[in-house]
C-alpha cells in the first residue's frame, strides 16, 4: 500500500515538473514575438541608392504621402530635393537592403523578425503626447528606435508642419481685402469638441465679449474639408481673426492650425505650446498666453479691429517671407540626411516614452487654461 502511494506521488511529481516545464517553454516561445530581434551584422554600402522601407501604414494609408506611381521609385528633381537617389517602398521583401525601416506614430508595428546592423529604425510622429494611452504604446519602441522624426526641435530629424522661407525679391505688400469689408470678428474651425487643452472653455468665455463663428462638428456652421481652400477664401473676406487653438499644449507643437491661415489675410490667434516667436513669421500672430484672460484678449482684438494700420501690420512679413507646408517633404529631408551621413552611429533609444512625456509630464502643459480660469475667476 505504501509502495503504491509512493509510486503515485512520484508520478504526480513528474507530471507537475513536466507541466511547469511546458508552461515556461510556452511563455518563452510566445515572448519571442515581442523581443527585440537579434541583429545580423551587415555593412552599409556607401554612395548607393538609399532604401527607406515604410513598415507600417500612415494613419492606415500604406502609401504615406506618396502616390502609387511614386512608391518604389527614386525621388524626382521636381520635388526640389537636394538628393534624389532614394527610394521609398512598402515592399517588405526588401527588408535586408533597407537603410531605414520607418514606423509611424501608433500604427502598431508587427516587428521585422530580423534586424540588420546597417539599418536605422525610425519613428515618425507628428502628434502630441497628450494621450496617456500613448505612453504604454511607446514602451513597445523601447530599445528599438534609433531615429526620431517629428515637429520637436530636439528630434533627430526636425520636420515641422511648415517652414518660413525668404522670398527672392522683397515685395511691396498691398492688402487685397479692405478691412471695412471684414464685418465679422473671429472664425474657429474645429472637429474635436472636448480636448486636453480645454480650448473649448476658453472660447466659451471669449464668446461673451466678441462674436466667434464655430465651423465643423462643434458649431452651427459648415465648410467641408475637401473645399478647404474655398473655405479659407470666404473666411478671409468675412473675418478679421482666426482661432488657431491646439488640442494639446505641448512643447514645440504648432500644427496646420497655425500655418494654414498664414497663407491668407487672417490673423491667427494662437493657443498652444509652440515657440511662436521662433517658428512663426515676425509679428504675424496673437498669442493667448500674452493676456491674463479671454476678456483682456477680446478688448485687444476689438481695438485692433478698429485700427486699419495696426491690423495690416500683421501681414508686413509677407513682403519678405513665405510659408511652405513641410510635412510631405520629410522624404527629401530624410534622403539628404542619409546621403550626408547626418545620423552617424545612433544607439537604440532608452526611456523612449519619457522623451515624449517627460519624467514628470512636463512636456505638455494642458493646465494652462484651468490656471487662467482659476486666476481670473471665470
Amino acid at each position: 500500500m505504501n509502495t503504491n502511494r509512493l509510486g503515485s506521488r512520484q508520478r504526480l511529481k513528474h507530471v507537475v515538473v513536466i507541466g511547469c516545464f511546458s508552461l515556461v517553454l510556452c511563455i518563452f516561445v510566445c515572448s519571442l514575438q515581442h523581443q527585440i530581434p537579434s541583429i545580423v551584422q551587415t555593412k552599409a554600402i556607401v554612395n548607393r541608392t538609399k532604401v527607406i522601407l515604410l513598415w507600417t501604414t500612415w494613419f492606415g494609408d500604406r502609401l504615406w504621402f506618396h502616390s502609387k506611381s511614386q512608391i518604389g521609385r527614386h525621388l524626382s528633381k521636381a520635388e526640389l530635393c537636394p538628393y534624389t537617389d532614394c527610394v521609398f517602398t512598402n515592399d517588405q521583401s526588401r527588408l535586408k537592403e533597407a537603410d531605414v525601416v520607418l514606423f509611424h506614430y501608433n500604427d502598431a508595428p508587427n516587428w521585422p523578425r530580423t534586424r540588420y546592423s546597417h539599418q536605422y529604425y525610425a519613428h515618425h510622429n507628428h502628434e502630441p503626447p497628450g494621450d496617456r494611452g500613448l505612453f504604454t504604446f511607446l514602451g513597445k519602441y523601447e530599445g528599438r528606435i534609433n531615429i526620431t522624426i517629428s515637429y520637436r526641435h530636439d528630434a533627430d530629424l526636425y520636420v515641422p508642419y511648415a517652414v518660413l522661407l525668404p522670398v527672392k525679391n522683397s515685395l511691396v505688400y498691398k492688402p487685397r481685402i479692405p478691412l471695412a469689408s471684414k464685418r465679422k470678428m473671429a472664425v474657429w474651425p474645429v472637429g474635436h469638441c472636448s480636448t486636453s487643452s480645454k480650448r473649448e472653455a476658453y472660447v466659451r468665455e471669449l464668446s461673451k465679449y466678441i462674436d466667434v463663428d464655430i465651423y465643423g462638428t462643434c458649431g452651427t456652421h459648415r465648410c467641408p474639408k475637401w473645399r478647404w481652400n474655398s473655405c479659407f477664401k470666404s473666411w478671409e473676406r468675412a473675418y478679421k481673426f482666426y482661432l488657431s487653438f491646439e488640442n494639446n499644449i505641448c512643447r514645440d507643437y504648432a500644427t496646420e492650425k497655425l500655418f494654414l491661415p498664414l497663407g491668407y489675410e487672417l490673423i491667427p490667434v494662437v493657443l498652444g505650446g509652440g515657440n511662436y516667436s521662433r517658428d512663426a513669421p515676425p509679428h504675424s500672430v496673437i498669442d493667448v498666453r500674452d493676456f491674463d484672460s479671454p476678456k483682456d484678449l477680446a478688448q485687444f482684438l476689438i481695438k485692433l479691429a478698429a485700427d486699419e494700420k495696426g491690423y495690416y501690420g500683421y501681414f508686413e512679413w509677407k513682403r519678405k517671407f513665405k510659408t511652405v507646408q513641410m510635412l510631405p517633404w520629410f522624404t527629401c529631408r530624410l534622403c539628404e540626411a542619409l546621403h550626408r551621413n547626418t545620423f552617424g552611429h545612433k544607439p537604440a533609444k532608452t526611456h523612449y516614452a519619457d522623451y515624449w512625456f517627460g519624467t514628470n509630464d512636463e512636456v505638455c502643459d494642458n493646465q494652462l487654461v484651468p490656471r487662467m480660469r482659476k486666476a481670473g475667476g471665470w
